[in-house]
């Protein structure tokens, strides 16, 4: 029998306690005004082709952890999308 180390983790408690303090308690409201060239689809298409896939993919996320999880977005170098990827999943 393989003997394996324990791992010290946090329980749900002590990560939204340690989380609920690191949030500010005044959220000032940010607006966006994006110009016509803006490429956040959910602002300046929001019906459109990009922004149903983006749902989809979302939809996907949520049904392959629908508890909740972390999805980190990469690539092998700059310029291909990540920031652009992230920010519209995330709106």
């Amino acid at each position: 029998m393989i003997s394996r180390p324990a791992i010290n983790t946090l329980d749900d408690d002590e990560l939204l306690g340690d989380l609920r303090s690191s949030i500010k308690h005044n959220v000032e409201r940010i607006t966006l005004d994006p110009n016509q060239d803006s490429r956040l689809v959910f602002l300046t298409d929001p019906c459109g082709l990009a922004v149903e896939r983006y749902k989809l993919l979302r939809s996907r996320l949520c049904a392959m952890s629908p508890q909740g999880a972390l999805v980190m977005v990469t690539s092998p170098s700059s310029g291909d999308g990540k920031t652009l990827t992230s920010t519209n999943l995330a709106w």
